[in-house]
């Protein structure tokens, strides 16, 4: 016969004990086995699977008790930026959120080391609440700091020709395009006027002369 639950009513003494499985009443004995465990190790809300002989009491006499360790606690994920970095590597702690991470030998920093986690950088950690409220860190992961495009042509408009939304803008020697895909900013087409500042986005294709602006922002 077999039975699964949670362990409640317990009373006796290893290697004699009874308690209680899904109201079914369940002893131990000197022969009872309990795999990689012991009998100390069935208490009172431990879930156990018990295998055993039913007896004339309607209790279980049993042959194997094996006690069900609890399902893993869900991992935690906090995303931001570094501060208050103590300790040494490979055990750091340092403030996320206001989240205190902990990390030791066994944490993985991707292509990254624990050196480069340093306040002011921004990280993501995942990992396991632990008791005193933090978390230790399976896994940091070191975000790299969003880079600004690079404008293609930056200066004076020289010259504005064309109808909107197709339009050429000569800045210095350089010529650009619009279409209806390009964004504009700060003016809209119609208002960009020659020696008006404007930043002009997009990709200059090998050998060309002239580009095609993805987005035009007037200064």
């Amino acid at each position: 016969m077999t039975v699964t639950g949670t362990v409640s009513a317990m009373t006796g003494a290893c290697p004699a004990i009874a308690f209680k499985v899904e109201a079914k009443r369940v002893k131990t004995d000197g022969t009872t086995k309990y795999g990689d465990k012991a009998c100390a190790d069935v208490k009172v809300g431990v879930k156990v699977g018990a295998v055993g002989i039913a007896q004339a009491d309607g209790s279980i006499l049993a042959k194997e008790v094996r006690v069900i360790p609890p399902p893993p606690p869900p991992p935690v994920t906090v995303t931001g930026t570094v501060s208050a970095v103590t300790g040494a590597c490979p055990a750091i702690a340092f403030t996320v959120e206001a989240k205190r991470v902990k990390t030791d030998g066994t944490t993985k920093y991707g292509g990254k080391a624990c050196a480069d986690v340093k306040v002011g950088v921004k990280v993501g950690a995942v990992g396991i609440a632990q008791a005193d409220g933090s978390i230790l860190a399976k896994e940091v992961r070191v975000i790299p700091p969003v880079v600004a495009p690079t404008p293609a042509i930056s200066g004076a408009i020289a010259t504005v020709s064309g109808t909107c939304p197709a339009i050429t803008i000569t800045v210095g020697a350089k010529v650009a395009v619009t279409s209806a895909t390009t964004a504009f900013s700060g003016k809209g087409c119609g208002d960009l006027k020659a020696g008006m500042s404007v930043d002009i986005f997009g990709t200059l294709a090998s050998g060309a002369t002239t580009l095609t602006a993805v987005r035009v922002v007037a200064k």
